[in-house]
């Protein structure tokens, strides 16, 4: 293998590896990544087994070839190469030589045919949505996986298809869930898969980096996220998602409406003498206001009073801020609804300019 490529165009592929490359494994050949050198340029690719990734830029190929190095020091040495130098790759007898001006890095590979294979998901049922769209989806709804490792199922966000353009974004961890609805252009078989967590944190950094729109398809218990040439191989969890919409307050007896920053804002004020292990804050609803309270033993207490519109009943519960705050971060409206009923029933987050984002809120003892 022999090629040169530029500096700006080799470390972008070599940086988003990283998060794939597996460091502590009994397979050694997981830390390293794969070269492969074509006419169609330099692929870049990286699995721990549970998540794979592809990539390819331009690159003047000399000669096509393959070779596994250890993607961690070939990024570092890339990385510290100096900028507007082109790189010249060449391997011989498994041992890759990195050029750039007077610099030169030899480093020792592996045989390329001992790389593990990414599984090839090109049929199955998917939809295709702007990067910028599934950025914002997946940011509204990640915060409520679970990262509890015996409920497994709870461990991503669940993306449900009708088949009929109405997909579904959904993330619980049995204190709270969040769930986004979109409409999508096209057909196809409806789909309910379960995307795991590392898997989500992933496609979040790729699909930040660019406008290019993003496919995602499911088969054989594999999904695809494909961005023009970058592609996101990963598996998918295994069992059954809760029957979600059961846990969604359909009434409520109190209607609260406030300002959403100056309630995040407060939220924070207040849970600063928080119990730091429960967060715990309570909130006594009455026309025109809403107080935000803690008390902590240890410490004291505060509170904090925010001018509401309050349709129904007086209500007085109590919510981990931090959950509330992680609600409040994840809508962008100016107002937040939240419909309560009574102390000991969740909560219903909406927001008045978005009909198709809603969170649910379980409550704390008082």
């Amino acid at each position: 293998m022999r090629l040169t490529i530029d500096r700006a165009e080799l470390l972008p592929p070599l940086q988003r590896i990283q998060g794939v490359v597996g460091s502590r494994t009994s397979m050694p050949i997981l830390a390293n990544c794969l070269l492969a050198a074509g006419e169609g340029g330099l692929s870049v690719v990286a699995t721990n087994l549970e998540i794979g990734l592809r990539d390819r830029v331009a690159a003047e190929v000399e000669a096509p070839g393959r070779v596994c190095v250890a993607a961690k020091k070939l990024f570092e040495v890339v990385r510290e190469l100096p900028e507007g130098e082109p790189v010249a790759l060449e391997v011989v007898e498994e041992r890759l030589t990195v050029r750039a001006g007077r610099t030169v890095t030899r480093l020792l590979g592996l045989p390329p045919e001992e790389f593990p294979a990414l599984p090839e998901v090109d049929e199955g049922s998917g939809v295709t949505l702007p990067a910028e769209t599934l950025a914002r989806l997946l940011g509204q709804v990640a915060f409520a996986m679970s990262t509890d490792i015996t409920r497994q199922t709870l461990g991503g966000v669940l993306f449900a298809y009708d088949g009929e353009g109405h997909l579904e974004a959904v993330a619980t961890d049995g204190h709270r869930l969040a769930l986004r609805r979109l409409e999508v252009e096209g057909g196809g078989e409806p789909f309910r898969e379960i995307v795991p967590r590392k898997a989500v944190s992933e496609v979040r950094r790729l699909v930040e980096e660019g406008e290019t729109p993003v496919e995602i398809r499911f088969a054989e218990k594999q999904a695809l996220v494909r961005r023009g040439p970058l592609a996101l191989v990963t598996r998918l969890i295994e069992g059954r998602f809760p029957e979600y919409q059961r846990a969604i307050p359909t009434t409520g007896k109190s209607l609260v409406v406030v300002d959403r920053e100056a309630f995040a804002r407060a939220c924070r004020r207040v849970a600063v003498l928080a119990h730091e292990k429960t967060h715990q804050v309570e909130l006594v609803v009455e026309p025109g206001q809403m107080v935000i309270l803690t008390q902590n033993p240890e410490l004291g207490e505060a509170r904090e009073e925010l001018e509401v519109a309050l349709e129904g009943e007086p209500v007085h519960i109590s919510f981990n801020a931090a959950y509330i705050l992680d609600i409040l971060n994840a809508m962008e409206g100016e107002t937040v609804r939240l419909e309560m009923s009574g102390s000991g029933n969740p909560a219903l987050f909406t927001e008045a300019e978005a009909a198709d984002y809603l969170c649910v809120l379980m409550p704390m003892r008082l």
